[in-house]
């Protein structure tokens, strides 16, 4: 085909498009659901796989339209000479295969005519794609054009220059262009609409299945850790363990049978049990819970001993934990052992518990308060041997997370084996280190239903979860039935006699609860203003509280809604003001407020406002 554009008008179209519209785009008002996507990660690429394919669509589409234009003149307007497209596509060989059609016209007034064709349709398509560009992936349905009035007049200006080419001699002359009449400009639009909805398209594909997949999670590491396995864990749950230490704590075999059978249907990996050498009862219970065939696998935990572990492998579990004191403090006042015996105990205790074909994984104890040399010497032992895991051990919690990052990824390029970690919470930590030991390249958690355990506990499961969910929400929801996590603890807490926090991690009472009026709020128009936690993934609901002095109108408006009552913004706010004096009276109730803005609805109803208000204020003054 002939060249559809002459160097001149592409420098033309550069001028327009990239001049006064590409300014007046930034103006741009902020997209209506700004607040409710997360804040762009510093790792994600300005233009992602994603956006670079719809660019490259559009692209396809202005490439192809400008060249159809040209086309289109020569092969179906009626004006035009109506060839075929083989002569079209081989007009410089016209004087040879056809010169009856008239070979000039590819030269002459017809080609200038089919080129000016080419250069509105692009300029014409330039804008509507400017007009695209009010959002990136708000449909203008929503977004108008008009929201941006500067686009809107950039474009109309950017439109009377190209007239002012197309229709003033001196222009035509040094453009090479001829005017256009009314039937090539309602073919120039039909050409160059369809970039409108294929963006529309697009847009809407992005919406709806794109921008929660491509989008990185602001909340992950800032740079990405090749070792890390935030997104790639495992749950060793010692509630029948850990939880076992708890004061409160004393399950019968049918309690722990329960609560097996609650944390397998939740999903964890493993399910630690007490030492069957503690009691006759302990061996029995493993037994039994061993027997249940359990998704799970049962894992025990002994010391170092060798009668122990004789007792573990025979009572059906899938794995032994073995534990032994190395800190100075444990070899000194507890076992009295050094580090040579702690090394010749791990091998014989390990290669014996090996041979019955079953997981084996060795600890330290007291890991962060042992000496570092002695204690990589040790797991470089028992990691040679062929354990399955290694584990290191917060048993006083005196570790913060920088601390078990560098033990953690230390001890990461020393064994080859699985990291699992133990960390007790009595400095309140427990959680952050477990995420922390996860970054480092640590593969299992050891965790507890509501923390319970020796002293303060360990990494609580709710928490622990919760913590995880913020960092990969997919991964958990595919991993564990967060809807079980409330029963869950339920259970655990009427079998320990105590209450499950009033601020616990996710099941809490106010865990989702909303009381500060900008609070109350910015979580009607979005609930992820002032959550990072979404109720509905556990199981919860929230719960926004407007019956207190600290109540704002938006609030109260949104219960007026759920009632079903008619009160306009002014309205709402004066009864606001209503609920905020007797609420410095006393608290006021759900159902107290449910009455005041009925009352209220009936008085506007009525046309006895100034009564109602009048009456109000006198019972509050007496």
């Amino acid at each position: 085909m002939p060249e559809a554009l002459i160097p001149v008008q592409l420098l033309w179209v550069n001028l327009v498009t990239d001049g006064l519209p590409a300014t007046a785009l930034g103006f741009n008002p902020p997209d209506h659901d700004i607040m409710r996507r997360p804040p762009r990660n510093s790792r994600e690429p300005i233009v992602g796989k994603w956006l670079f394919f719809r660019y490259m669509i559009v692209g396809i589409y202005v490439g192809a339209a400008t060249v159809f234009a040209y086309a289109w003149w020569f092969l179906f307007y009626t004006e035009g000479p109506q060839i075929s497209f083989y002569q079209l596509s081989n007009f410089h060989r016209c004087s040879s295969l056809f010169p009856e059609i008239g070979c000039e016209m590819f030269t002459n007034i017809m080609a200038n005519r089919a080129t000016t064709m080419s250069l509105s349709v692009l300029v014409t398509i330039e804008m509507l794609n400017a007009t695209n560009s009010l959002s990136e992936n708000e449909s203008l349905l929503t977004l108008p054009i008009w929201s941006n009035i500067y686009l809107v007049l950039s474009i109309i200006l950017s439109m009377a220059l190209h007239f002012a080419i197309l229709y003033i001699p001196f222009f035509t002359h040094l453009f090479a262009i001829v005017p256009l009449n009314l039937a090539e400009w309602k073919a120039v639009l039909w050409i160059s609409l369809p970039v409108i909805f294929i963006d529309e398209a697009m847009k809407f594909i992005s919406r709806t299945f794109i921008d929660d997949i491509s989008r990185p999670n602001p909340y992950l590491p800032r740079f990405s850790d090749l070792l890390s396995r935030v997104s790639n864990f495992s749950i060793i749950e010692s509630t029948l363990r850990e939880g076992e230490q708890f004061a409160n704590a004393f399950f019968d075999t049918a309690k722990k049978i329960e609560i097996a059978r609650a944390l397998d249907d939740f999903g964890v990996e493993y399910i630690e049990l007490t030492s069957p050498a503690a009691s006759e009862q302990s061996r029995q219970d493993c037994i039994e819970i061993c027997k249940l065939g359990l998704k799970a696998k049962i894992l025990t935990h002994i010391r170092c001993h060798m009668d122990d572990a004789k007792i573990a492998v025979e009572t059906g579990v899938d794995g032994v934990d073995i534990v032994i004191g190395t800190s100075s403090y444990l070899r000194e006042f507890s076992h009295g052992k050094d580090m040579d015996y702690i090394a010749n105990a791990a091998t014989k205790v390990i290669n014996f518990v090996k041979s019955k074909g079953i997981e084996v994984r060795f600890s330290s104890e007291d890991s962060f308060r042992s000496d570092l040399v002695d204690l990589l010497a040790l797991y470089r032992t028992v990691d040679k041997l062929g354990v399955d895991r290694v584990g290191i051990a917060d048993t006083v919690g005196c570790a913060n997370p920088r601390q078990v990052y560098e033990l953690v990824r230390t001890l990461r390029g020393v064994v080859s084996c699985d990291i699992e970690c133990h960390f007790h919470n009595d400095t309140g930590c427990a959680i952050a280190n477990a995420y922390s030991a996860l970054e480092a390249g640590a593969t299992h958690i050891d965790t507890s239903v509501l923390g319970i355990g020796e002293r303060n506990g360990i990494t609580p499961l709710g928490g622990f979860i919760a913590r995880m969910y913020t960092a990969n929400r997919d991964y958990n929801k595919s991993k564990y039935k967060l809807h079980m996590l409330r029963d869950l603890e339920n259970l655990v807490a009427d079998s320990v006699s105590v209450q499950v926090p009033f601020n616990n991690y996710i099941t809490g009472y106010c865990a989702f609860t909303h009381k500060a009026g900008i609070h109350a709020k910015a979580i009607l128009n979005n609930p992820s203003t002032y959550e990072i936690l979404k109720p509905e993934d556990f199981g919860m609901t929230r719960y926004v509280s407007i019956g207190h002095r600290l109540t704002g109108w938006n609030a109260v408006k949104n219960r007026v809604e759920q009632l079903g009552l008619c009160l306009n913004d002014e309205q709402v706010k004066k009864v606001t003001a209503k609920i905020k004096e007797l609420a410095d009276i006393r608290p006021q109730s759900m159902e107290d407020v449910d009455n005041l803005l009925r009352e209220y609805h009936y008085a506007v109803e009525s046309g006895n406002v100034m009564k109602f208000e009048n009456g109000l204020t006198a019972t509050n003054g007496s």
